[in-house]
C-alpha cells in the first residue's frame, strides 16, 4: 500500500553505488544522476552508459 510506496521513493533517491546516502551529484559529461558525491568522485566511468567521468558535480535540490 501507501508504506511500501513511500520505501519506492526513497529507493529512487539513494545512491545506486553505496544504497546509503542521497544521489546528489551529476556525472559529466553524460549528466547521469545515480550517486551520493563521495562515490561520484571515485566513479571513473558511469555505472549507467560507461562514458568517462570528467567530473562529478555537488547539486542542491530546492
Amino acid at each position: 500500500g501507501e508504506r511500501l510506496q513511500l520505501q519506492d521513493e526513497e529507493d529512487d533517491s539513494l545512491c545506486r553505488i553505496c544504497m546509503d546516502a542521497v544521489i546528489d551529484c551529476v556525472l559529466l559529461e553524460c549528466g547521469h544522476m545515480v550517486t551520493c558525491t563521495k562515490c561520484g568522485k571515485r566513479m571513473s566511468e558511469c555505472p549507467i552508459c560507461r562514458q568517462y567521468v570528467v567530473r562529478a558535480v555537488h547539486v542542491f535540490k530546492s
